[in-house]
């Protein structure tokens, strides 16, 4: 019997050796059946695993509180999904949203409360998040300045806010898989984590930056000390003249910027007669030289294990050189914004003219101050206002214990490449870099419709060829 072969047919080769070793036709079409679901099953398994390798993981979100002492700020970051820090792939993170509520969650009481502080938020944050991955979809709380002070204070009521939130969240359809991911963090993390951060944020951690181009950080907030001779009148030589301030006892007492928890009474000052008043009233004075005296008492020279190379508290002190660069944020940011608004000045690159503008406007009575913010658009709340003065001669001075005495180095802002500049973004790295931070997600193995069609055709075009061949054969 005689073959006849089709032409260009990539069976030739098989059939003719076929026929050089005198098989019989049943066992050539075997051969060429078996040919054939092999060469289809080998294309199926290989759109499979195209399909696997080149699967597109949905992006991760996570929703991050930051709930400082004035209110709270509300972050939803995502990245591409199916990437694990843990195992050295390159995250990008990006923000997506913030929103921001006050005043701060230690002013809350009830349960109640915390729905009403957190839904609006919440709410908006869900439009961003696809329905199908809200339950992967950490949610965060880390408590800093105010609920700090009032475990200290009242630990019983800082307990309740916290466990009254953890409920909230737990009850959101957010991922919520331990308490710990509502909690107050200490100042040491914080300062960590916004380091983190800004740098993130300038890209100082990519791989083609040399780890020592990495800026510093200087993040800010503050209370007013005042000290007291006894008197139920005080005089204020940090706030502006014409202005007095009524403050409770309780508050100068119980407050642990001045009960010792945070900075000490003078000794020469007895509590005991602090105490037989119910409130003060502080006279502001305008006298910023004094000012700068009583600031003294705040830092006052430590104790240093570091052959006196400390800044405060005992903390090592390296000495900065000309490569050492810092972002300046929080405080720093706004209260040389409103300096700049009074002053009709750009302060922020001088720190010379930064200095005799703010001692010049702590010179100003407060009538006179206040003539110069009706005037601005917008106006500075007048609760900011009136601590101005003490604010920018405390900054002054803290720079000062830090050794300096330039902007040169310093970029005092909000934001780097448009994103918000906090802790919270550092916080999320940390957490993501943690092996246990998301469940493993396997893509289905499935061939979705446009790959289908080319798979159709090409095993129709395998069933005719195999046809042809049998015609061909018999």
């Amino acid at each position: 019997m005689k073959f006849r072969f089709i032409q260009g047919s990539k069976f030739n080769l098989l059939i003719q050796m076929a026929l050089n070793k005198k098989l019989t036709r049943t066992r050539i079409v075997l051969i060429l059946f078996g040919t054939l679901f092999l060469a289809a099953f080998a294309s199926l398994i290989g759109l499979s695993t195209f399909f696997y390798d080149s699967y597109q993981y949905p992006d991760e979100f996570s929703i991050v509180v930051d709930a400082g002492s004035s209110g709270s700020r509300t972050y939803i970051y995502s990245w591409q999904g199916g990437l694990s820090a843990y195992k050295g792939d390159d995250i990008r993170v990006k923000e997506l949203f913030n929103c921001k509520r006050t005043p701060g969650i230690n002013a809350l009481r009830t349960k109640e409360d915390v729905i009403l502080y957190f839904n609006d938020c919440l709410q908006e944050a869900s439009k961003f998040i696809p329905n199908q991955r809200k339950n992967r979809t950490h949610i965060i709380l880390a408590a800093t300045a105010g609920m700090r002070l009032l475990n200290i204070t009242d630990k019983n009521q800082s307990d309740k806010i916290l466990s009254y939130i953890r409920y909230h969240f737990s009850k959101s359809g957010f991922l919520y898989k331990s308490d710990d991911q509502v909690k107050i963090i200490d100042g040491k993390d914080e300062g960590l984590y916004a380091w983190i951060s800004a740098n993130y944020f300038s890209e100082k951690f990519s791989k083609d930056t040399d780890p020592i181009t990495t800026w510093g950080t200087l993040d800010l907030g503050a209370y007013i000390i005042i000290q007291n001779d006894y008197t139920q009148q005080v005089n204020a030589s940090c706030l502006y003249s014409k202005l007095a301030l009524n403050v409770s006892t309780s508050t100068l007492l119980n407050s642990p910027c001045s009960n010792g928890d945070i900075f000490k009474f003078n000794p020469n000052i007895d509590l005991e007669k602090l105490k037989k008043k119910s409130y003060y009233i502080f006279d502001g004075e305008s006298n910023p030289e004094k000012c700068q005296q009583e600031l003294e008492f705040l830092f006052p020279e430590p104790a240093c294990d570091f052959d006196k190379k400390c800044s405060f508290n005992n903390v090592y002190q390296p000495e900065l050189i000309s490569k050492n660069k810092f972002y300046a944020f929080s405080s720093y940011y706004y209260q040389m914004v409103n300096s700049e608004k009074l002053a009709g000045k750009i302060l922020k690159n001088d720190f010379e003219l930064y200095s005799s503008e703010t001692k010049r406007l702590c010179s100003l009575d407060y009538n006179e101050i206040t003539s110069i913010n009706n005037k601005l658009k917008p106006m500075i709340l007048d609760e900011y206002l009136r601590t101005t003065c003490f604010y920018n001669l405390y900054i002054m001075k803290l720079l000062s214990k830090f050794q300096i005495t330039s902007f040169a180095n310093v970029e005092i802002i909000d934001k780097i490449n448009d994103y918000s500049i906090g802790w919270t973004l550092g916080y999320m790295i940390d957490l993501i870099n943690r092996q246990d931070f998301l469940p493993e997600e396997t893509p289905p193995r499935k061939i979705e419709t446009k790959f289908y069609i080319p798979l159709l055709i090409h095993l129709a075009h395998q069933k005719i060829l195999n046809r042809r061949i049998l015609e061909e054969i018999t």
